[in-house]
This record gives C-alpha cells, structure tokens and sequence, in this order.
C-alpha cells in the first residue's frame, strides 16, 4: 500500500472503529504512541472521538516518496457537532519491513471566510 492509500484507509478504518487497527499504522517511535503507549488509552480515546466527528472526505493533495521516507499532503473534510471543518493535513511515513508506518502529522485547521465580510 502507496502512503497516499494508507492514509485513504485509515478512513476506512475509523469509520469502521477499527482503532487497533489504525494504531498499528503508526510506527512505534511515532507522536501517537508517545502519547498513547497503549493500546488500550488510545482506544478508549478513540471511542469517545469517534461519537463526535465524522471523516466526511479525504482529498489527497501530494505523495512524495524519497527512499524509504515519504510526505503526504491532503485535506480532511470533517462534520464535528454539525460544523464543517477543512483541514490541511501533512503526514511524514517512513518504511519498514515492507511498510508505511506514520511518524509524525501536523493538522491545521482552515477557516474560509467571506471576502465580502
């Protein structure tokens, strides 16, 4: 699997609430699982998460791949409590064993305003 469908299934997965599966996805020197070492806390993060938001679309912006290390840049559409939210997403992977595991993502919220306004 490419970086870019990695991060396709991961929206798969939540929707889903595959979250074991999703934690699997992340490389065990990741930011996640420095702030979840277990399992067990992040699911239960995840459950809670998971009543709140829904992944309404994934558009995949960039794929770079240099080696064993890639980049991918996307927007995450988001419904949260009735409020659309964008998001421009980056997410850094490295390769191993065969894999794309995530090591580190950045998500920054965007806010389209009326030009008019």
């Amino acid at each position: 699997m490419r970086p870019a469908e990695l991060i396709i299934y991961r929206q798969k997965l939540f929707e889903e609430k595959r979250f074991k599966e999703i934690y699997e996805l992340y490389d065990d020197n990741s930011l996640l699982k420095q702030m979840y070492p277990s399992l067990t806390d992040y699911t239960i993060f995840m459950a809670k998460f998971a009543k709140q938001i829904k992944i309404k679309k994934i558009q995949i912006l960039d794929e770079n791949i240099k080696s064993n290390l890639s980049k991918v840049t996307f927007f995450e559409y988001i419904l949260d409590n009735q409020n659309s939210i964008v998001q421009f997403c980056i997410s850094y992977m490295k390769q191993v064993q065969g894999s794309w595991k995530i090591i580190k993502e950045i998500r920054e919220k965007i806010d389209f305003k009326d030009s008019n306004s």
